[in-house]
């Protein structure tokens, strides 16, 4: 019995060319929908917060783009600095009513 004859058409998010196999555009999840402002989804998304992300205006902008996780480098900057980005964020949580992640990436031994 001949393999190829049982599937009719590649996997879903695949498509053959030539006897290989190649990813296609992935299409959103039927469950994927906007929730308020935001975009929901099955994947969590993380932004590291630098200079030029670093106003409550930009942070929200990334949170509404779908941004769940903030990255804060602690090996630049000031711990102040973060201590106010903390904030900033926290804020940005009970204004949206949605938890947001903060991943503090520490400097490690030199």
């Amino acid at each position: 019995r001949n393999v190829n004859s049982l599937y009719s058409a590649p996997p879903t998010g695949m498509s053959s060319a030539s006897g290989s196999v190649a990813f296609t555009e992935a299409k959103p999840a039927k469950t994927g929908a906007h929730q308020g402002e935001r975009w929901t989804k099955s994947t969590k998304q993380l932004a590291t917060v630098g200079p030029a992300s670093c106003t409550y205006a930009m942070l929200e902008k990334l949170f509404l783009a779908g941004v769940d996780v903030f990255r804060l480098n602690f090996s630049h900057g000031a711990h102040e600095e973060k201590a106010e980005l903390v904030n900033l964020i926290r804020q940005l949580e009970a204004n949206y009513n949605h938890p947001i992640g903060i991943l503090a990436d520490l400097q490690g031994p030199k």
